[in-house]
């Protein structure tokens, strides 16, 4: 049986290994627009805080478009998608309180946007 700390490790490497795979593709100088719609709710904030910071470092001028809820909207999650539907090993952890917190993850990153939900990108 795959854990659910082993369901992660194994995301994190190959969300790692697809953005080591655009890095070859890609010039760095055009800039890149990424989506992660739906995902990031699965990772701790060590995770995404790892992430976010290494994509600022291979794409500079680049655009990371996601979702996150707050503290209580991620317990409402678990609360409501989760417990009824008996899913024991998957969680949901990465939250964001305040948007402004994004820029403690890397000195690179420019400005932060916050849209209602949806309120489109």
């Amino acid at each position: 049986m795959i854990t659910n700390t082993r369901i992660k490790i194994l995301l994190i490497n190959t969300i790692f290994t697809i953005i080591s795979a655009i890095n070859k593709c890609i010039k760095h100088d055009k800039g890149i627009v990424l989506f992660a719609s739906g995902v990031f709710y699965y990772f701790t904030k060590e995770d995404i805080k790892r992430l976010i910071h290494e994509l600022s470092l291979r794409f500079p001028g680049g655009l990371l478009v996601f979702d996150a809820t707050n503290s209580q909207g991620i317990r409402s999650m678990a609360k409501t998608w989760l417990d009824p539907a008996d899913m024991k090993n998957v969680g949901v952890y990465f939250y964001l309180d305040d948007e402004k917190e994004i820029y403690e993850y890397s000195d690179r990153i420019e400005s932060v946007l916050r849209k209602g939900y949806l309120s489109g990108y």
